[in-house]
């Protein structure tokens, strides 16, 4: 396990290097990271099994790695280290929309999760452009919990993903953003399913600065989106969250089960999962 973690974090730090850099790009484009290895990480990456991962992404700009021109944004960083440190393809279908949030795209989203036959879909919304939209709670609330049947019903893993804070995390929305960030997680865990994952990087991030002493404002690129060094904070703390619940996981699963650390059995498991509505 240690060493696993490790190599998470060696790669995540040298990202720009080993991982394929990807600028922002239409929502609807299929794009792949590969790490490179030595020959002989290669030999056992063939022993480990070598098919793709698919992950698709719902979400907004930050989600699509606005203003990270070096690791293409928190996500991309994260799940490449993942990867990487498991010696697997990762394929990111990135379905994030810069602007258009849960409400505006909600006539796509079942569709591109029935047709993407991804492992996994990660939720990622900002909160920020339903909280400029004004969008309603419970509607907004009604969107999550349909992706995350839909995504379900199709087998996938579901990871819902809170974002990297942003200077409107403190200002204009200081308020209305967390609303919209703890109903996605509310929902989420409402399903009380061993195929659902949340992951709180807006907290974490929060509580990070807040114990470092250390104002947001060296992060940020402009008033919505984290800058280089944001982004690459917000991956850190991702990638943490994904090997200790990842771990976390495997270690309360049965010796049968499907699951482990990162990838390479990461699957679904035939559990009916229980909607929590």
């Amino acid at each position: 396990m240690k060493k696993s973690v490790m190599r998470c974090a060696f790669a995540l730090a040298i990202g720009p290097v080993l991982l394929t850099t990807m600028p922002s790009t239409v929502a609807w484009a299929s794009q792949t990271t590969t790490a490179t290895h030595e020959q002989g990480q290669q030999t056992n990456s063939s022993r480990r099994g070598s098919s793709p991962y698919r992950v698709l992404v719902l979400g907004s700009s930050v989600a699509d790695g606005w203003k990270d021109d070096q690791g293409g944004g928190y996500l991309r960083r994260a799940f490449g280290a993942l990867a990487q440190s498991e010696h697997r393809k990762l394929v990111l279908l990135n379905h994030a929309v810069p602007g258009r949030g849960a409400w505006a795209l909600s006539p796509y989203i079942t569709s591109w999760i029935q047709s993407a036959h991804a492992n996994a879909v990660v939720i990622a919304w900002g909160g920020l452009d339903d909280a400029y939209a004004r969008t309603p709670i419970p509607l907004f609330s009604s969107f999550i919990r349909q992706e995350i049947q839909t995504a379900l019903a199709a087998h996938d893993i579901v990871m819902v993903i809170t974002p990297p804070v942003s200077r409107a995390s403190y200002t204009q929305f200081r308020v209305a953003q967390p609303l919209y960030l703890n109903s996605e997680m509310q929902v989420a865990r409402s399903f009380h399913s061993p195929h659902v994952f949340v992951f709180d990087v807006f907290d974490t991030m929060k509580t990070y600065l807040q114990m470092h002493h250390q104002s947001y404002v060296p992060y940020m690129a402009d008033g919505w989106h984290p800058n280089v060094l944001g982004h690459r904070l917000a991956g850190q703390l991702l990638l943490s969250d994904l090997v200790r619940q990842f771990h976390t996981a495997a270690s309360l699963a049965p010796p049968t089960s499907s699951v482990s650390i990162g990838f390479n059995r990461w699957a679904w498991s035939g559990h009916t999962p229980v909607d929590g509505q």
